[in-house]
């Protein structure tokens, strides 16, 4: 991007307001099979905000589900803000920490598609 008129397109084109602040309210639902359990998310995003979030599993860890829950509120819908989140949840639950692992990246997957 040597010529700056472009560069700054590019930019605008790709920066996060761009992408997502525009967006109308919608409720974005995804849901597999992982190895702590099946997990069922709906998102409630307005301007590009998780408004509010369900969380549908079987998972036999409900602290670390509640945990989720409530720390994905009121965060950017996106990538970035998903690895922010889980990084605390490596030390808090050791014991399940490849399932974390494994929920982070289908999240960060699903939410960047």
């Amino acid at each position: 991007h040597k010529i700056p008129e472009l560069k700054n397109q590019y930019e605008t084109l790709h920066s996060f307001d761009w992408l997502y602040g525009q967006t109308l309210e919608f409720t974005q639902k995804m849901d597999d099979y992982l190895g702590l359990g099946f997990f069922d998310f709906q998102f409630q995003v307005d301007d590009a905000i998780i408004q509010d979030v369900q969380i549908f599993t079987d998972c036999l860890f409900p602290d670390f589900v509640d945990d989720l829950r409530e720390a994905l509120k009121e965060n950017p819908y996106m990538g970035k803000t998903i690895e922010d989140i889980f990084q605390g949840f490596y030390k808090k639950y050791p014991l399940i920490q490849d399932g974390v692992r494994e929920l982070e990246g289908w999240l960060i997957q699903k939410i960047e598609a």
